[in-house]
């Protein structure tokens, strides 16, 4: 059982309600180190790959669209100060694509790119070249009204005086970076339910690496009375077919506040197996989108970078009935809904693991 409830381990991640959208206005003319605005994301590379491409998320456009313009380079890490971008050039991207409407991604590509050593950090600056940066300008996704998870391995930064003092946290702003044919980052650039209101079955996709076995399914956005159940399936069956597992959520006696609550306690500690795909899903008694999620704004135009970063496991896909006896799978949105193991059953041949947090 788990002593320390703030740390037990799970499948998939939730996001919580924080704040409101903002982003940052690269409206002056940039010169490194001297002057003006620039959005930063301070990275530590993943692996010894070159750097290819940069993601970031274009909420505003202000002015004339033909001609905003704009440059990122690659510095090293600072000195004496881990907020702001050291004076060295690393690499300069080589084409920037800007989108044709607001709310949608801006891909960067560095087209003789820069190779660094595992867990060097590097420095992403991104600024106008505009002629005129004052009167058109885009404005860069910088903060959300999500919670997203925090990692001090990429975070971004602002600054209004081109970076000769420390710079401005800005730690959800949503950033894709790619290394060699790998994809890291945190796309998530809003909090939002992706569900249509129904009572059809939806939930996660969840493919354990390894054998698990389930002691709590919780969502904090699914706290609603619609709720009457939870099931779990192999991918291979059909949402009308008998669920591997079923429970019920709001009837069972001194249990029938768990829908409210939103967690539920799994008596029987199923087990899912290692490379096997399961749909963790609720079912409803009435109409909701419950529940809500982390949702990638303009999935469409870069859905294979997105669906690179799903492992299923970590992080969760969507899947929903469709209506007529067959399941949808989305990945533009991390449902919020998690499962919390409960230990990993000894393989053949070896013993059990246990979470030191049991």
């Amino acid at each position: 059982m788990y002593k320390f409830f703030t740390a037990p381990l799970r499948i998939n991640v939730a996001f919580g309600s924080s704040g409101g959208r903002d982003n940052i206005d690269l409206n002056a003319a940039y010169s490194h180190g001297v002057s003006g605005t620039a959005l930063a994301i301070r990275y530590m590379a993943q692996s010894a790959d070159p750097v290819n491409e940069l993601y970031v998320f274009a909420d505003l456009t202000t002015g004339t669209r033909a001609n905003i313009s704009i440059a990122c380079d690659i510095y090293n890490e600072h000195a004496t100060s881990a907020t702001q971008p050291g004076s060295t050039l690393r690499d300069s991207a080589t084409a920037v694509t800007y989108p044709a409407v607001d709310d949608q991604w801006i891909k960067i590509e560095f087209g003789t790119p820069y190779t660094p050593a595992v867990g060097e950090v590097l420095w992403f600056v991104l600024y106008s070249t505009a002629a005129a940066p004052a009167t058109d300008f885009p404005s860069i996704l910088s903060d959300t009204n999500t919670s997203t998870p925090l990692t001090n391995r990429s975070a971004g930064f602002s600054t209004i005086n081109g970076f000769t003092t420390a710079g401005t946290g800005e730690s959800e702003t949503p950033h894709v970076v790619k290394q060699g044919d790998v994809y890291f980052g945190q796309p998530i650039t809003s909090l939002a339910s992706n569900f249509t209101s129904s009572t059809r079955k939806r939930g996660i996709i969840v493919t354990p690496p390894r054998d698990v076995r389930l002691f709590e399914i919780e969502s904090s956005s699914a706290q609603s009375t619609a709720l009457n159940g939870i099931q779990i399936f192999e991918s291979s069956q059909l949402p009308n077919d008998t669920p591997l597992h079923s429970y019920s959520l709001g009837s069972t006696s001194g249990q029938s506040r768990d829908e409210i609550i939103g967690a539920k306690l799994l008596p029987d500690l199923p087990m899912l197996t290692g490379g096997t795909t399961y749909y963790i899903v609720y079912t409803f008694a009435s109409n909701t989108t419950v529940p809500a999620g982390g949702v990638i704004e303009d999935y469409s135009s870069y859905s294979s970078v997105f669906d690179a970063l799903y492992d299923d496991f970590s992080v969760c896909g969507a899947v929903q009935d469709s209506g007529s006896n067959t399941w949808v799978i989305s990945r533009n949105f991390v449902p919020n809904m998690v499962a919390t193991l409960y230990d990993f059953p000894a393989s053949a041949g070896g013993g059990g693991e246990h979470s030191s947090v049991f």
